[in-house]
């Protein structure tokens, strides 16, 4: 799962007419087609087990929010997500995205 919200300024932008420039359809399928290569590298590298399956879902949501509906909605065993290491610091263990969703 992606969650995803476009940013576009101005805000008023966002709110009116993001929708009428297909901006919303395209952040969702570049979303759907990167899970869908990491879903493949993972089968890749890992092998195919038939225990497991992919669910792939792009979802226009906040982070939180949108993993609370997600496991809400879904029989859910196991949250596994990864980071970009966008601070380069090899001794930071988690992301802050991933401290949020520990919190919650």
């Amino acid at each position: 799962m992606n969650t995803y919200i476009p940013i576009v300024y101005p805000v008023e932008c966002a709110i009116g007419y993001a929708a009428q420039f297909g901006l919303g359809n395209a952040i969702r399928n570049t979303s759907q087609e990167n899970l869908k290569e990491l879903a493949l590298k993972i089968t890749k590298t890992f092998g195919d087990n038939p225990m497991y399956n992919f669910k792939i879902t792009a979802r226009f949501n906040t982070l939180i929010s949108g993993i609370k509906d997600f496991v809400d909605t879904q029989s859910i065993d196991l949250i596994v997500m990864e980071t970009k290491e966008a601070t380069n610091a090899n001794e930071i263990l988690f992301g802050s995205n991933t401290v949020h969703v520990l919190k919650e």
